[in-house]
């Protein structure tokens, strides 16, 4: 057997002696190095901080485009504010101003161009009228003018220019205003696939209806995309001069019980009226640089049956709504009185004074419109408008649907 020998011996292990950084004990070459490399460091985070101060002053503030600022603004800020405020300045024409607003809505033939806008002022000017509504962007997503803003040539129906359209406004002493549709638009997400509704955790996109049923996408209040075109769109209008933004189609699509599955908890939640409301925070607070009031505009029928997902005052502090009281087929003799029997009701749901009633009328009652500002002033309705109920032509409306899946059976 081999016997193994136990060595008692300790087995000694190098352990380096650490005596201090001693600066007496490095060469010159050493510390002229050293000292040179602190003073490189120092310079750089010098001229860090210098180019980080000077900066703003040599480039100006930041300004990202129109689109950027509107996704990022302050949805806690609500600008939408009460229709006695006076305006600010936007252009070099000075804006009208006004103690109440007497608001005509134009159609849609009579803003095809400025020689169109033109014949269609000098009807209305001497009507009692004081500004005038430009419908901009229209149900179904088509915008009746020439826009800049990203991605939005292929909704653009119209050729009337913006900054030509106020001047007209104004030099025939009317103050400029527009309406815009915010949330049934069907062209902006046929385009931008994401600013639509999706399926539940699915690369796809939602329809209204099977494509072969000219099934539409719907701009979606839950989309980021949604959110900063809207915005750059109200951005632009306001930039432009409008002082006033009727901003209407604040709903959600007529969903299905299967739709509501195919999407998921964010159109099931009680409480998805957040975003619409979300939405409008954005629109009020992005006109309202450019000193532009905004009003929310929804149907006296929604308000009364109280299926509105808009109407929210306690959510929206200050805002005015637009009520649309549709009376298009109601005789010129009975006007008033049908008038009363839906302020009547509308009373019992919203406080006048956050009330701007919108009167939509029929041909056969257009002789009466001093008599409609009359009425709704003794009512206690200082500030109105009126439109002629017109159909809105078949080419604002997207009919043809993208590739998707389909929502029917």
């Amino acid at each position: 057997m081999m016997k193994i020998k136990n060595s008692n011996k300790k087995i000694k292990v190098y352990k380096p002696k650490w005596n201090g950084f001693k600066w007496s004990g490095l060469s010159d070459a050493r510390r002229q190095s050293i000292i040179y490399i602190g003073l490189v460091v120092l310079l750089c985070i010098l001229m860090l901080y210098t180019g980080y101060a000077l900066l703003p002053r040599i480039i100006g503030p930041p300004n990202a485009d129109k689109e950027t600022q509107a996704s990022t603004a302050s949805t806690d800020q609500t600008a939408l504010t009460s229709v006695t405020e006076s305006q600010t300045e936007n252009t070099d024409t000075p804006p009208v101003k006004e103690t109440s607003v007497k608001a005509y809505r134009m159609n849609l033939s009579e803003i095809a161009d400025t020689d169109s806008l033109r014949t269609g002022i000098e009807k209305i000017k001497n009507s009692g009228y004081n500004t005038v509504v430009l419908p901009l962007k229209v149900t179904g997503g088509g915008l009746y003018y020439v826009s800049e803003v990203s991605g939005a040539s292929w909704a653009v129906r119209g050729e009337l220019s913006l900054s030509d359209a106020v001047s007209v406004i104004r030099e025939s002493g009317l103050v400029p205003a527009a309406s815009m549709s915010v949330m049934a638009d069907h062209i902006r997400p046929k385009y931008h696939s994401y600013s639509g509704y999706m399926f539940d955790a699915q690369e796809e996109f939602w329809l209204d209806n099977k494509r072969e049923n000219a099934g539409k996408p719907w701009l979606s209040p839950f989309s980021e995309g949604a959110k900063t075109y809207t915005a750059s769109i109200a951005a632009e209008i306001a930039a432009a001069g409008f002082e006033k933004l009727f901003c209407g189609d604040f709903v959600f699509p007529p969903f299905r019980d299967k739709d509501l599955e195919y999407i998921g908890w964010s159109v099931k939640n009680p409480e998805r009226y957040t975003a619409l409301v979300d939405m409008a925070k954005i629109i009020g607070s992005t006109a309202s640089e450019y000193g532009t009031v905004v009003y929310i505009e929804e149907t006296s029928d929604r308000i009364i049956n109280s299926s509105s997902e808009i109407f929210k005052p306690e959510h929206l502090n200050g805002a005015v709504f637009a009520v649309k009281i549709n009376l298009e087929k109601t005789a010129p003799e009975k006007l008033t009185d049908d008038i009363a029997a839906v302020l009547d009701k509308l009373e019992g749901k919203a406080d006048k004074k956050f009330v701007l009633p919108v009167i939509v009328i029929g041909d056969a009652a257009s002789g009466q419109i001093a008599e409609i500002g009359q009425f709704l002033s003794d009512r206690g309705y200082p500030s109105f408008s009126v439109e002629k109920y017109y159909e809105l032509p078949a080419e604002t409306l997207f009919t043809k649907a993208p590739e998707t899946k389909e929502t029917s059976d």
